[in-house]
C-alpha cells in the first residue's frame, strides 16, 4: 500500500468522522445566533448523514 492509498483512506475516514460529529451532536456544528433554531440544527443533522454516505462511498470506492 503506497502513501498515496494511505492519504485517499485518511481522507475519506476524515470526512466520515466529519458527519458523524455532526450527526451525533448538530447544535455544536450549528452558528451560535442559529443553534436555538431547530430548522438550522435539523438541516446540520441532514448535511452530516449526507457527510457521512459520501464517506462510506469513498472507502468502498477506494477499496475496490
Amino acid at each position: 500500500m503506497s502513501t498515496y492509498d494511505l492519504v485517499e483512506i485518511g481522507l475519506a475516514v476524515a470526512v466520515f468522522v466529519l458527519g458523524l460529529i455532526m450527526v451525533i451532536c448538530p447544535k455544536a456544528c450549528t452558528k451560535k445566533e442559529q443553534r436555538e433554531d431547530a430548522e438550522a440544527v435539523a438541516k446540520v443533522r441532514k448535511s452530516g448523514i449526507l457527510e457521512m454516505v459520501v464517506g462510506v462511498l469513498l472507502l468502498v470506492l477506494f477499496f475496490i
